[in-house]
């Protein structure tokens, strides 16, 4: 009775001992046999996604023919591209190892100067780089400004001053005159004038 005892005790504290230097490894494999795999996976993932979508805007920005790149043909009175634009596109149509065949033209806000412009790409393209073997389309989009602002960057040290009656834009500027100010154009100029001098009392 005493032996069965004695090596009953020796086999659970045996066994105690293997489930104790074995915990984390079991314990790992039971919650999260993924880790640290997939947590990796998730960073990746996030980071491209971003990248991503700066990558598309500037490839899509880099396909776009600008509207610098036309003038008018004194000839025909039609757009026509300048030797800037030709260039441009020659360095489109001959990207390695294939060229993207998808166009972008800046839009005028008129639609007929737009056709134009689209109409002068597919010529250029089809009579001067025929041997591409390539066939494009051109479609016309109004990409947003490239770039960032000043003023939002370096804060309201920055900001440009108020104008009594003016009509406020984008970025603290302004435009024109409100012809319904009170007063109407000599009293905006005057309240103009005189927060110029108040100004100029605040320097002394």
């Amino acid at each position: 009775m005493k032996g069965l005892i004695v090596k009953t005790l020796v086999v659970a504290l045996g066994l105690g001992l293997t489930g104790l230097t074995g915990c984390v490894g079991v314990y790992r494999n039971l919650v999260d046999p993924c880790w640290p795999e997939r947590y990796n996976f998730q960073s990746r993932t996030t980071v491209r996604e971003a990248f991503v979508a700066q990558v598309e805007n500037g490839h899509k920005l880099d396909q776009t023919v600008w509207a610098h790149h036309f003038e008018i043909d004194p000839k025909t009175n039609q757009e026509k591209l300048t030797v800037g634009g030709q260039e441009h596109l020659k360095y489109l149509a001959r990207r390695r190892p294939v060229a993207d065949t998808q166009l972008f033209v800046q839009t005028s806000g008129d639609d007929r100067i737009d056709s134009q412009r689209v109409v002068a790409i597919k010529n250029y393209l089809s009579k001067q780089l025929v041997a591409q073997g390539n066939t494009f389309e051109v479609a016309v989009v109004d990409p947003a400004e490239v770039g960032i602002h000043a003023v939002p960057i370096a804060g309201r040290n920055m900001q440009s001053p108020q104008v009594q009656g003016a009509l406020p834009r984008l970025q603290q500027n302004f435009q024109g005159m409100n012809p319904m100010t009170t007063g109407g154009t000599g009293g905006a100029g005057a309240g103009a004038s005189g927060s110029s001098g108040s100004t100029g009392s605040t320097g002394r």
